[in-house]
């Protein structure tokens, strides 16, 4: 029996729907603050079509502004699958 590999994350976002440029700004602002508040684990929607779903992950890779980012993976299908990303914060340094 296999385990299933479970991300708990402590806050999402949705960011469907969004204007690209409005997406990036909310985007910023919530991973912001999650990092302020030690959320280390969230949840991005991104939908699983539209320039949202490669534009975010390239925001989030290449920007510097986002070098409190850890990882970033594909949520599982539960969790929006092709249409969602998991990202790991690093601690902030009290």
């Amino acid at each position: 029996m296999h385990k299933k590999n479970k991300f708990k994350f402590t806050e999402k976002i949705d960011l469907h729907g969004f204007r690209k440029q409005d997406a990036f700004e909310i985007l910023c602002d919530f991973l912001d603050k999650a990092y302020e508040s030690k959320n280390i684990r969230v949840l991005v929607i991104t939908g699983k079509s539209g320039e949202l779903k490669t534009d975010v992950p390239s925001w989030l890779s290449q920007n510097p502004r986002f070098n409190y980012i850890r990882s970033i993976e594909t949520a599982h299908l539960h969790d929006g699958g092709e249409g969602a990303l998991y990202i790991q914060l690093f601690k902030k340094q009290s």
